[in-house]
């Protein structure tokens, strides 16, 4: 199959370009925060972090910092504090402090 007939056959998806961000990438940001899967939210951060630097990368001035702070990085990053326990010191500090032990890293 040739160029021409997979537009042919696709024609609402430019399979040249990426997927671009969309108000369905902020929709799910909001849908998330019911999640109660943890891999099933880092999968689909995953993919909109691609589309999140795909966005940064078409427009100067964007970078890490942009991404990062980004609405849909904070919905998301929250949710998986959330779903980790992470949010509140004590766990992440004893978490942080296991990690170290398991990894030989122990002070």
């Amino acid at each position: 199959m040739d160029t021409l007939e997979i537009r042919d056959r696709f024609p609402e998806e430019d399979i040249f370009e990426p997927p671009r961000l969309g108000a369905h990438d902020y929709k799910r940001a909001l849908q998330i925060q019911d999640a109660c899967n943890l891999s099933g939210v880092v999968i689909a951060f995953r993919r909109v972090l691609s589309k999140l630097w795909e966005e940064a990368d078409r427009c100067p001035g964007r970078g890490t910092s942009w991404v990062n702070t980004h609405p849909i990085s904070v919905l998301y990053s929250s949710k998986i504090a959330s779903l980790t326990g992470s949010e509140h010191w004590d766990s992440f500090h004893e978490a942080y402090q296991k990690c170290q032990e398991l990894s030989g890293e122990a002070l």
